[in-house]
């Protein structure tokens, strides 16, 4: 039992890990596309001061994401250790449940129910650090989840702005399509990673 537990949460904290790192990839690319925005905007003079203030907020929205993605991976590894902590407690308490059952004696020992208290009281207590950790993943989640939506009605506007720009028409609009393209990705890297943070539910 202990062990098919701890693979479990290993193979959520994994997958999540390696999701997050597809948006890292995703939200560097984001920042290089805002700086070579700002570079073009700059060229473009008046014809692209709505773009040049676009791309501030993409560079921090990027920023944002790969701060939050690092801190979700420390976060996935820590929550693995502990979760695989709870479900060693817990299978222990199951062993001390059967030698009870078979020993009167034990049922009135003060050495074994301290041990059983003890056992008991570390296995809750890695279940609360277990159901504290997965509101901080999911929290961070919603703010990059926040961040990639309002990211995705920055790419609408840059197209507006783009049209205006004339003869740099063509490369911001294609800049506002890589920015449409990666928050897009990083949205469904955040949406697969909810879906392996809930296949994990302390019990």
């Amino acid at each position: 039992m202990a062990e098919r537990n701890s693979i479990q949460v290993f193979i959520v904290a994994a997958n999540i890990s390696a999701i997050l790192s597809v948006a890292q990839q995703e939200a560097k690319k984001l920042s290089l596309t805002a700086k070579n925005a700002r570079a073009i905007a700059i060229r473009a003079g008046e014809k692209a001061m709505g773009f040049k203030v676009i791309t501030d907020f993409i560079d921090e929205f990027a920023s944002l994401t790969i701060e939050c993605a690092n801190e979700i991976n420390d976060l996935s590894l820590h929550f693995a250790r502990v979760a695989m902590n709870s479900s060693n407690y817990k299978e222990f308490l199951h062993r001390l449940d059967k030698v009870k059952a078979r020993s009167v004696d034990l049922q009135s020992s003060k050495v074994f129910l301290n041990l059983y208290g003890e056992t008991e009281k570390t296995a809750r207590e890695c279940d609360a650090e277990c159901q504290r950790l997965v509101r901080n993943l999911e929290s961070l989640l919603e703010t990059i989840q926040t961040q990639m939506r309002a990211s995705g009605f920055i790419a609408a506007t840059s197209k507006v702005e783009a049209a205006r720009a004339e003869e740099y028409k063509d490369s911001l609009d294609s800049v506002a399509q890589n920015i449409a393209v990666a928050s897009g990705t990083i949205m469904n890297c955040v949406n697969k990673s909810f879906h392996w943070l809930r296949e994990y539910s302390p019990s």
